[in-house]
C-alpha cells in the first residue's frame, strides 16, 4: 500500500490536513511498509464503524413493520419464476439509484410488507434512505400538514428520503383534498426519489380509487412508466409458514 493512496483514503473523509502532512512526510525506508500499513487498517476500522452507524440510524429512520425481514427469509418458491427473477432484480437496489419504483400486489397473507421491508433493508444495507408508511398515516400526516400551515415543509422532508415504502396502497377510495395532497407529494417526487409500494389492487383499480379521472391519470403516470411490478400469487403466506411463521405478513 503506497502513499499516494493512503493519502486519497484521508482525503475521503475530508481529512485534508493529514493527507498533505502524510505526502510531506520523510518515513525511514525500514519503518514505511509497517506505518503505512497500520495507518489504512485505522482507516479502515473508521470506514467500517461509520458505515455500521450509517446502517443503524436509517434502520431506526426506516420505521420498517418487519425490520428483520431478509430475502433469504421470503419463500419464493410458489412463485411464477419470472416473479422470482424481478425479486433477484430488485435487490440489487439499482432500480432506486435511477429513482425507479417497485409495485407489490398480492392479496392479504401472500407476503406484500415481508417482501417490502426485505428489499427495504437492502436498500438500507447499500446506504439509501427510507421511510415506511402505511398508505392511510401518509394521506392522514399529509392531511394534518396542510391544515397546520406545515404542508410545504413536510414534503420537503419527504423529498429528501430517497425511497418512500407505502403499505396498502389505495385501500379505500380517496377524497377531494387527499387526491390533491397525493399528487403534490408524487409530482415533487418525481425523477428525485422512489417508491416502494404495496397493494391489494392493480394499477386499474388505483385509478377508480381516485374518483377524478384527470388527478388519476397524473399521479399512475408518474408510477406505472417507471415501475418493476411484482404480482405474488393468490395463495397465504401465513397459511404456508403457519404459527411460526412471521405472524402478520402482508
Amino acid at each position: 500500500m503506497d502513499i499516494l493512496t493512503t493519502s486519497e483514503k484521508l482525503r475521503a473523509f475530508k481529512l485534508t490536513g493529514m493527507s498533505q502532512a502524510l505526502e510531506q512526510m520523510k518515513i525511514p525506508a525500514k519503518y514505511a511498509d509497517f506505518s503505512i500499513k497500520l495507518l489504512n487498517e485505522l482507516i479502515d476500522c473508521q470506514s467500517e464503524f461509520m458505515s455500521v452507524n450509517r446502517q443503524l440510524r436509517l434502520q431506526r429512520a426506516a420505521k420498517l413493520r418487519w425490520p428483520e425481514s431478509t430475502l433469504i427469509d421470503f419463500d419464493s418458491s410458489h412463485e411464477d419464476p419470472a416473479v422470482s427473477r424481478i425479486i433477484e432484480r430488485c435487490g440489487t437496489s439499482n432500480w432506486a439509484l435511477e429513482h425507479q419504483h417497485v409495485v407489490i400486489v398480492g392479496f392479504t397473507g401472500a407476503g406484500k410488507t415481508t417482501l417490502a421491508c426485505a428489499l427495504a433493508n437492502q436498500a438500507i444495507q447499500q446506504g439509501i434512505s427510507l421511510k415506511m408508511f402505511r398508505f392511510s398515516e401518509l394521506l392522514f400526516d399529509l392531511g394534518v400538514a396542510e391544515k397546520e400551515g406545515t404542508l410545504r415543509s413536510f414534503i420537503a422532508k419527504l423529498v429528501k428520503i430517497k425511497i418512500l415504502l407505502i403499505d396498502d396502497w389505495g385501500i379505500a377510495p380517496l377524497n377531494g383534498s387527499q387526491r390533491y395532497l397525493l399528487f403534490e407529494l408524487i409530482e415533487k417526487r418525481e425523477q428525485r426519489g422512489s417508491l416502494l409500494i404495496t397493494s391489494q389492487y392493480g394499477f386499474e383499480q388505483w385509478h377508480a380509487a381516485f374518483q377524478d379521472e384527470t388527478v388519476g391519470d397524473a399521479v399512475l403516470d408518474r408510477i406505472v412508466h417507471m415501475s418493476h411490478v411484482i404480482k405474488l400469487e393468490d395463495g397465504s403466506l401465513r397459511k404456508r409458514h403457519g404459527i411460526n411463521g412471521k405472524g402478520g405478513s402482508k
